[in-house]
């Protein structure tokens, strides 16, 4: 569909000027008392109407707005079809070295052993170096390509990870697990609900879930005036009934609005892994039940040395962050020992209660189906 600039035979930002005597040139030339075209009727109108919008400054500063926006949907477009076509590409470059493959090179047991010790103990920087030296020497091994294919699922580099475990499963065949994440990988690349990288600073949003999320969360602040009962103990265990109501209704309502809107990736896209004894979302939030503080500050940690952010887990960690912290202050008017509870343990139940919604939405979400494609 032409724009009202193209209408004109002008470019965006042309001046009221130009404007004007595209339209007196035009309007001459293409009135129906003047054309012999059978459309100079319909030509002349959209002459007319596009000049009447860029000829009243608030009109067309309400079009260019439009134009603005129609732009970036289209760019965004541009861009997720680029992302298509690499994941294809590396789907594609991948089965045809399964194809080639003749079998597994003989690894050795001790530095296998190396390699999954140092990944389950979160060096992840080291643990990638040394699977990386590893194919260099011998280029069939399975376990190394597991374990790259695992540190960047966990980094949202899902393209990436779907290369890496396709090599794990061409070289051992006869391990479902390596099948099974090939699978996971390219389902979640196939559903873009699944799939946020870090790259994508402004993802499409469903924008109520996170409205009624908001409105619950306020139920949940509410709940914490008006539950009545007196705090119990001493900090940090000063609860209060409406403390622990709303604390576990906010998370509740975060997780599954997060989920639910588009914002985060899908739970299995991030909690999923080949080779990690406990997936790092599993991992925080059992360190979130003991201490919540203790989770981000080990996520943080982990995540500047090792290069490990994953983007969901920040957006779910921060959001949870923020809720402690205000319905810790809200707690201020219960007394000083009930809002410094919050402040310390409200965390643990906020993100538990985040986590859990997370898990259970995406359950609820209907998922596309399985890659017919199979790595073998």
């Amino acid at each position: 569909m032409r724009t009202h600039y193209e209408t004109l035979g002008l470019k965006p930002g042309a001046s009221l000027d130009e404007i004007k005597g595209a339209y007196r040139a035009l309007a001459r030339q293409e009135h129906p008392d003047v054309s012999s075209r059978g459309d100079a009727a319909d030509r002349f109108r959209a002459i007319q109407e596009a000049y009447e919008v860029l000829a009243d400054e608030r009109r067309r500063t309400a079009y260019d707005a439009i134009l603005k926006a129609r732009e970036g949907g289209d760019k965004e477009k541009r861009r997720q079809e680029k992302e298509r076509q690499e994941a294809e590409e590396l789907r594609r470059r991948a089965e045809e070295r399964m194809r080639d493959a003749v079998g597994p090179d003989r690894a050795d047991p001790e530095e296998v052993r190396r390699l999954t010790g140092l990944l389950n103990a979160g060096r992840f920087n080291d643990a990638e170096a040394l699977a990386q030296q590893m194919l260099m020497r011998q280029s069939r091994q399975p376990v190394p390509y597991a374990v790259l294919g695992d540190l960047c699922r966990m980094r949202g580099e899902l393209p990436k990870a779907l290369e890496m475990y396709g090599y794990a499963a061409q070289f051992e065949p006869s391990n479902s697990v390596y099948q099974r994440k090939y699978e996971e990988v390219m389902a979640a690349l196939n559903d873009p609900a699944e799939y946020r990288p870090m790259s994508t600073a402004t993802p499409d949003l469903n924008l109520q879930p996170l409205i009624f999320a908001g409105l619950v969360a306020g139920i949940g602040l509410a709940l914490l005036f008006l539950v009545g009962g007196a705090p119990g103990g001493t900090p940090p265990f000063a609860w209060s009934p409406g403390a622990v109501l709303g604390l576990a209704v906010t998370g509740l309502a975060a997780g599954s609005g997060l989920s639910l809107s588009g914002a985060i990736s899908r739970f299995r896209a991030v909690n999923g892994s080949a080779v990690f004894k406990v997936p790092p979302v599993t991992l925080l939030g059992l360190v979130s039940i003991v201490f919540f503080w203790a989770a981000v500050a080990l996520y943080f940690l982990v995540g500047t040395r090792q290069q490990a952010f994953n983007r969901s887990l920040s957006l779910l960690l921060g959001v949870c962050g923020v809720a402690t912290v205000v319905l810790a202050l809200a707690g201020w008017t219960k007394g000083g020992d009930v809002a410094l509870s919050i402040l310390l343990l409200g965390g643990n139940v906020t993100f538990l209660g985040a986590t859990i919604a997370w898990a259970v939405c995406d359950g609820l979400r209907p998922t596309p189906g399985r890659a017919s494609q199979d790595p073998r």
